[in-house]
């Protein structure tokens, strides 16, 4: 508020009066000024100009009311004085309201440029503002000021926090580079070096071989040491007297059950040690007569490896080895739909299904014979 000093040489009234001149000089000049500012593009800095001129403008209404109604109450020609009034408030509030709309053209451009969340929050934060509130762009660009602060801190704490989960001690990264070294010496870790065939250099391990199955276990047993691998596991890196594994499923020795041998002078091999025992627990090998196996082996896990030959050709296929088939109990019924519970050999790749005579009279169905050249399994 500006406060009026009397001079002793000149009355109150002609002050008064000069002062209501300088105001409305003021006026003109923001008016001459708004002029300039229509006609071009304004920078983020002339926005920001033109926000702190009419802060001034509006404070210097309230100094030209304080001015005018002391001259209103102070002359006779009150009349004089509305129209002075009148014409100071018109022009104000015209150079008000063209200062207020050139400034709500930048400011909706502001908004326009907004990602999707920010103009998101803001319309939020416009609706929690009272009705009669005038949204200015001071009060935009606060929002926008605290809304950088808010995001600034919270990508601070988030690189805080992922740089201290990402930072291990150099204790721990001592430990698991030793860790490292030891897993990759340990013969349980070598995955990669135990799953490559050392027969055929495939993506498979040994045991799981089609061309090392195809062969006879005295082919099987001169192949083992060229490999340098484990007798019992037939994995690389250890001996078979320090392998974890179980040993032979029929002897129960520390050799592979792949290589177990019936006959009491099998060979052993230097680099394990390994006796191949020749205690018979298999099962037997039928006759090419047989049309039914037999076998003493009762566990519930069995595998068992088959050549069937059709007979209705009446010539006999020439063998061309075993493959190691997996079996199930399973429940089968019979005409009148009672339940038999028999083990099934299981074989994906199988174009016919077979049974013994004996589950065929069982179930009471009609047989078509065929002949299996070769059955025998292991546990």
């Amino acid at each position: 508020m500006g406060r009026l000093h009397s001079v002793p040489n000149m009355s109150e009234e002609r002050e008064l009066v000069k002062k209501r001149g300088s105001f409305k000089g003021r006026l003109t000049a923001f008016i001459s000024y708004l002029d300039v500012s229509c006609d071009k593009q304004l920078t983020s800095c002339e926005v920001k100009e033109l926000q702190l001129r009419m802060g001034r403008i509006e404070s210097l209404y309230e100094q030209y009311d304080e001015v005018q109604l002391r001259l209103e109450c102070m002359v006779e020609d009150v009349k004089a004085q509305f129209s002075e009034r009148a014409e100071f408030e018109s022009q104000y509030y015209k150079a008000l309201s063209r200062s207020q709309e050139l400034l709500s053209k930048y400011t909706n451009d502001d908004k326009e440029s907004l990602d999707n969340v920010t103009y998101r929050e803001w319309e939020q934060h416009k609706g929690r503002l009272d009705k009669e509130t005038i949204i200015t762009f001071d009060a935009f660009m606060q929002f926008l000021r605290d809304r950088a602060v808010l995001l600034e801190t919270l990508d601070l704490k988030f690189n805080t926090i992922n740089s201290t989960q990402n930072k291990p001690s150099s204790h721990s990264n001592k430990i698991k580079s030793t860790s490292m070294v030891v897993s990759q010496n340990s013969p349980s870790s070598s995955t990669d070096i135990n799953k490559l065939c050392p027969h055929c250099k495939g993506d498979h391990v040994l045991s799981s071989c089609s061309q090392f199955l195809a062969l006879s276990i005295d082919a099987r047993l001169k192949l083992i040491p060229n490999y340098k691998v484990c007798y019992n596991c037939f994995h690389t890196g250890h001996f078979a007297n320090r392998c974890r594994k179980p040993g032979c499923k029929v002897c129960k020795r520390r050799h592979n059950t792949l290589i177990h041998s019936d006959n009491k002078g099998a060979s052993t091999s230097r680099d394990n040690n390994v006796a191949h025992s020749s205690t018979p627990h298999s099962i037997r090998t039928s006759s090419p007569t047989d049309a039914v196996a037999r076998t003493n082996v009762t566990a519930n896990n069995l595998t068992l490896a088959a050549d069937v030959v059709g007979s209705s050709c009446g010539e006999r296929k020439q063998h061309c080895g075993g493959v190691l088939l997996s079996t199930a109990l399973i429940k089968l019924c019979d005409q009148y739909d009672r339940q038999h519970i028999v083990r099934a050999l299981l074989d994906s790749g199988s174009t016919s299904c077979f049974m013994t005579e004996h589950l065929c009279k069982r179930l009471n169905l009609d047989a078509c014979q065929h002949l299996v050249e070769t059955f025998f399994g292991i546990t």
